[in-house]
Parts: C-alpha cells; structure tokens; sequence
C-alpha cells in the first residue's frame, strides 16, 4: 500500500499543473455548486432562527432549484474527467505525458460507459446505504414508541418488544453494511477497466470484481484512507446542514448560537471542497494504479506491456507492483509471472546478458511458457554457444514442446560440452532423460 501511495503522490506532484488542469476543469465548477448549497441551506438555517418574508423564501427555494439542475448537468461531465485523469495517469506510468486536451479526446469515446458504471455504482450503494438507515431508524423508533401501539412503556412485553426489534434490525444492518462495502470495493476499478481496457457499463463492473476477487482484503486495507478522508472532509459538512435543519432540538441550539456556528460551518465546507479539489484527483490516481497492480499481480501485465513501454518507463511499472520488492521482513516472494515480468524489463534497461536470460528462461519455463523459453535459450545459446547448460535447457523445452529429435540433438550437445563428470553421470543414470540420450558411441 505505501508504494503505491508513494507512486501516486510522485505522479499527482510531477506533473501537478496538468493534474491539476484536468480536475479542475470540471471539479471546481462542481465544487462552487456545492458552496452555493450549502450556503442556501446556511440561509436557510437562519431563516428558520429569525422567519423570512415569503418573497425572501421564494428566492432561496428557487436558488436551491437550480443549483440542483446546474449540479445534476455538472455531474454528467465527472466521468468525462474521471476517465480523462485515468487515461493520463496510464499513459504517465507507459512512459508518455499526453496534455490536458489529449487526456479529455481520449476519454470522450468512453464517456457513456464511465457514466452508467459510475450511475449503478453510485445508486447501488445511495440505495443500500438507504435501507440500513431506514431499518436502524425505524428499530430504534418502534423500539422507543411501543407506549403508542397499546403497550405499557415500562412493563417487561415492552422490554422484550425493544429487545426483539434490535436484535433483528441490527444484525439485518450490519449484514447489509457489509454488503456494501464489498460491492463498494469490488466495483472501485470500474473507471480504469473502462479506460484500460474499453470495457462497456456493466462489462466494467465485472472486470472490475473479477480483478478484486481474492485481494478483496488488501483493496479494503487500500482504500479505507481515501474513503476516510472523503468521508470526513466531503460527509461531515453535508451531514451537519442536514442535522440542524431537520431535527428541531438541534435547529433551537443553533438558533441559540448563529455567531459561533454559522461562521464554522461555513469554514468546514470551504476547507471540504479545498480538500476535495487534491483528494479526488489523487484517489483517481491511487485507484489506477491499484488496477495495474492487480492485473499485474494476477495477468502478467508488466509482461504484456513491456513492448509498449518507453524507455522512460521501464523502472516506473514495477513500482506500481509491491509485490516484487524483495526488501523487509514481511515482503511476499514473487511468483514465476512476477519475476519474468520484471526480468523482461531488466534486459530492456540492461542489455542481454546471459545470467538474465538463463534466469528469465527458467521464470518463462515455470509458467509454463515453453515457447517464451525456447526464444529467451536460443538468444542466450546465440551469447554462448558452447554452454552446457544452456543445451540441456534446449533439450527440456524441445521436449516439452514435443520435438524429440531437437531434444535429442541439444542433449547430444549437453553431453558433448559438458565437463562436470558427476553431474554429466548423474544425468545419465535418471531414467527420465534416458530417452534424450545419444547411443553409447556417441557420449563422449
């Protein structure tokens, strides 16, 4: 998780002015809709405090009408940058810095998938989050209200009603809660399955969860620090206006102390929407680059990559997979695809060698890439073709790709180079090479 938050900051700062450019194109007409909201709502608040005339009230009502309409059209564009943002920030970690413009025409073609992905996202979860509102209310009110159904309020049956309704109420939430936040996890990559790969709606989303299954719990220690900060710095505000205009105790004790409170709220959603302009572009990001990690973790992408890549780019994606560091006590060892991914990089910035490509061979052979094998051994053969060992690894993929007289002729090799007579005559004694071997005339 560190890397990958370092690879983002690295990435937000390097290029921050074009970051910055792209999110702000949208993002801060959306943000300034949200500040007029919320000081409609502040408005509001006083004119509860001291009554309005009806022509002051008819204009905050309609001021709260169009700012919706104004935001509901600003909305349509946020996939627009979203997608923009993701493109770049793929584009950055190949190597290439594509401009604001270049960002904006690449994601217009995916526009309508990154909303409608973004739309079952979002009323998935508004419509799941909801139901455990309306279940945790409506337990705690009927446990509360049992006076009002005929029921003494003191006696044991209103206890047991009380104790009965949260032991259902809260489990059937908390269950739900769940639930939602691994569906809020399992579609996180949406955007960059549509960007990354031109996924449509409902395509992404799948991608999306198919990518997540089996890192479910490494995604949510991920994004529990983003979705911290969203949710205190863009949540908290927005959840205070509506505390004091809905509930009339609340809305007496701000009645009671407009000079302090009304100054304060204010203040928390101006430095709520500054937050917001840095952590949404930083979280997009962040997503991002949790998606090629993934896909590197599970699909060797660093692999399928590597002719794409610049020579600027060369270093950058392995940092985007934390999986291959081999520094620290609690750091994974990487799998066979993971090592040829990186081998592969290394001979584009290192230049053959035949310690590297006799390695690289040997990851390719583990996945089972037979034919990766024999390309990487016969440029390794081309290095030093009076190696033994490389022969005998000839014979192995020449077998495994059926070809018994290759086998065969790069065994006879192995025999002919090799000077390690225990080991030539340990070969010879394992009945799994017996078939490779040259005729007894021929072994010297």
């Amino acid at each position: 998780m560190f890397q990958l938050l370092g690879l983002s900051l690295k990435l937000f700062f390097s290029r921050f002015g074009t970051v910055m450019g792209i999110t702000a194109l949208v993002l801060v007409p959306v943000l300034l809709v949200q500040l007029a909201g919320s000081g409609v709502n502040l408005m509001q608040i006083l004119g509860a405090a001291n009554p309005l005339n009806v022509s002051s009230g008819m204009l905050l009502t309609g001021s709260a009408i169009c700012l919706g309409i104004f935001a509901l059209v600003l909305g349509l564009l946020l996939p627009w940058m979203e997608g923009a943002l993701t493109h770049n920030t793929i584009e950055r970690v190949l190597g290439r810095s594509p401009g604001l413009r270049d960002s904006y025409k690449a994601a217009r073609p995916s526009w309508g998938a990154l909303f409608g992905s973004r739309l079952v996202h979002d009323v998935a979860l508004a419509l799941l989050s909801a139901l455990i509102g309306v279940l945790s209310g409506a337990g705690f009110l009927f446990a509360m209200n049992v006076g009002n159904i005929g029921v003494d309020a003191g006696s044991t049956l209103a206890a047991t009603i009380a104790v009965v309704t949260a032991a259902i109420c809260a489990p059937v939430s908390i269950v739900i809660g769940v639930f939602t936040l691994l569906l809020a996890v399992n579609w996180s990559l949406r955007a960059p399955v549509v960007i990354g790969e031109s996924a449509g709606t409902f395509e992404a989303l799948s991608r999306s969860n198919e990518l997540v299954k089996g890192n479910r719990w490494r995604m949510i220690f991920r994004l529990l620090p983003v979705a911290l900060i969203d949710l205190i710095f863009a949540g908290l505000p927005a959840f205070a206006l509506s505390a004091l205009q809905g509930g009339g105790a609340l809305r007496n004790l701000a009645a009671d102390n407009l000079g302090l409170l009304i100054p304060g709220l204010a203040g928390l959603a101006i430095v709520g929407a500054l937050v917001q302009l840095f952590s949404i572009p930083f979280t997009i990001i962040y997503v991002t680059l949790n998606y090629l990690d993934l896909r590197s973790r599970k699909e060797n992408l660093a692999g399928q990559l590597a002719g794409q890549m610049t020579p600027t780019s060369v270093v950058a994606l392995p940092e985007v997979q934390p999986l291959y560091a081999s520094d620290g006590p609690f750091a994974p060892k990487p799998t066979a695809a993971q090592r040829a991914a990186t081998l592969v990089n290394r001979v584009r910035t290192e230049g053959e060698s035949l310690a590297l490509l006799l390695e690289l061979g040997g990851a390719y052979r583990e996945v089972g890439d037979y034919g990766g094998a024999f390309e990487v051994y016969n440029r390794a053969h081309a290095l030093a073709p009076e190696n033994a060992e490389i022969a005998l690894n000839l014979a192995i993929v020449h077998r495994a790709l059926k070809n018994l007289p290759a086998a065969r002729a790069a065994m006879a090799d192995y025999v002919r180079l090799e000077t390690n007579a225990d080991q030539l005559s340990a070969l010879r004694a394992n009945a799994q090479w017996r078939e490779l071997m040259p005729p007894a005339g021929e072994q010297s």
